[in-house]
This record gives structure tokens, C-alpha cells and sequence, in this order.
């Protein structure tokens, strides 16, 4: 909610990717503020669900149903989205892509488990692979925010 104001049609150059969205909670709160989002997974029973659950709150998303982890394909087309939003998950060989992704003045909201994390949450929300752990110390806080696509932003964590 901190960071709402930063999600409007006057301040996003395009849509809005929630990667790896499950039920897409994430996407259909932007959604409920009229904004465009597209929820991707690999999973098609987790995008029934996201559906289902747009509908629900009366919103309209778009469903994208696509493996982001298949070797050697890069998933995300460049330079098509205004926001993007990654919360735990995390695959590092994607992260190029991610960037590539975002148009000039994009967003990125990326949040992702430690492997410290276990031990500070209830076990239904612990990662299902400690892959998706960030293993770096300066991270513990594990969400990250950065905005544009260029070489002098920086991805500081929030």
C-alpha cells in the first residue's frame, strides 16, 4: 500500500506483469484501480483460480500461461511493460529479462524469501523450493523496488 501512488495510468508506461501471479491477488488489487495487468504462471489450475477471482471482484485481467523457467527461451518480450511485479519467486536467470522487460520508466517490485526466512514464518507460507531463497545477506529483506530501464537506475531495497 506504501507504494500505490506509483501505479496510475499517468505515471506507468504500459501494463502491468505480475509474474508468477498464483491466484493473482497481486494483479487484481492494481486491476480493482483500473489499471492493466496481465497475470502469467505456469500453473493453468492457479490462472483458473486468478480468473475466478477477478470475476469475483468485478475486474478484468489477462491471463498468460507460460513456463519462465524452460532453458534457453527468454519468456518475456522487451520493453512491453509498465510494472512489473515478482513476489516469492524467484528464478536468477531470468532476472536479465525481467530488466529488458520493463519500458523506460518502468516499475519493478520484486519481493523473494531468504534463506533465513524459514524460520521467521508459519509453515504454509514457506518456499516450496529453497531455489526461490536469495541467498545474499544484504538482502534479508528480500523486496526490492526499481523504476526505468536503463543503466544509471538502481534496483535499492524498500
Amino acid at each position: 500500500m506504501e507504494y500505490i501512488s506509483l501505479f496510475t495510468d499517468e505515471t506507468l508506461p504500459g501494463p502491468i506483469l505480475d509474474m508468477a501471479s498464483g491466484d493473482g491477488h497481486n494483479g487484481i488489487f492494481l486491476a480493482q484501480r483500473h489499471l492493466p495487468v496481465i497475470c502469467c504462471d505456469k500453473s493453468r489450475d492457479t490462472l483458473d483460480r486468478a480468473r475466478r477471482l477477478a470475476a469475483q471482484y468485478g475486474v478484468t485481467i489477462t491471463l498468460w500461461q507460460v513456463d519462465l523457467e524452460r532453458e534457453g527461451i527468454d519468456p518475456l518480450p522487451q520493453e512491453s511493460y509498465g510494472g512489473i511485479l515478482v513476489f516469492r519467486y524467484l528464478h536468477r536467470p531470468l532476472i536479465p529479462s525481467i530488466r529488458k522487460a520493463l519500458r523506460k520508466g518502468g516499475i519493478l517490485i520484486y519481493e523473494t524469501f531468504t534463506v533465513e526466512q524459514p524460520k521467521y514464518i508459519r509453515e504454509a507460507s514457506k518456499p516450496n523450493s529453497s531455489k526461490w531463497a536469495s541467498l545474499s545477506a544484504r538482502r534479508k529483506e528480500g523486496a526490492f523496488m526499481g523504476k526505468g530501464n536503463d543503466d544509471k537506475t538502481k534496483i535499492k531495497p524498500i
